[in-house]
């Protein structure tokens, strides 16, 4: 799929992916970590690994969630007005929330979404859909297209916008969810 899946899909396809990577998902920070780098990867990005010099990565590098804290990922997108152009997207872990912020390589200005966990991802019950098929963890009622929708917008389409495509702030967050800044660029290692 690309940027053509639709915010009330989500769920589904945010649930497909939970359920085929379920044993590498260990807490709600994993699952928001993952379900961003999905949208990524649904809205076009290609994933180039967990370090800038990896190339033609696997969509789930080996190792992704290592980092209890921060999960990092690495993209290429053919949509970017330059070929060769790299885009980042760190997933951040406090105090209950995860900051999903995001830059164009090497010193693109950083953009920035967060989710309070609690309010996005609870375990599955053995009665649920999503236990069901494997997965550990589930997207509460209607908030996966919202994550979904808040990535897509004020990530992906921020990063390389589409043709004819006009960024609605409205559509960014979920009214109460804080936005943390964050230094702009990420320093190189």
């Amino acid at each position: 799929m690309s940027s053509s899946v639709n915010p009330a899909e989500a769920k589904q396809v945010l649930l497909g992916k939970l359920s085929d990577f379920s044993p590498e998902i260990k807490d709600r920070f994993d699952a928001i970590a993952f379900a961003c780098h999905m949208t990524f990867i649904e809205s076009g990005f290609s994933c180039a690994g967990l370090e800038e010099v990896n190339v033609n990565s696997a969509p789930l590098p080996s190792g992704w969630n290592d980092n209890e804290d921060c999960i990092t990922f690495h993209y290429t997108n053919k949509q970017s007005k330059t070929r060769g152009t790299k885009y980042i997207l760190r997933c951040i872990k406090s105090a209950g929330f995860v900051v999903a912020a995001a830059a164009e390589l090497p010193e693109g200005e950083a953009i920035d979404v967060s989710f309070e966990m609690s309010k996005f991802v609870r375990p599955s019950t053995e009665s649920s859909q999503e236990f069901a098929m494997g997965a550990k963890f589930e997207f509460i009622e209607g908030n996966a297209d919202q994550l979904w929708r808040a990535v897509q917008s004020r990530l992906c389409n921020t990063l390389v916008k589409p043709v004819g495509h006009q960024t609605r702030t409205t559509d960014n967050v979920r009214p109460g969810m804080p936005t943390m800044p964050m230094p702009a660029p990420f320093p190189n290692p």
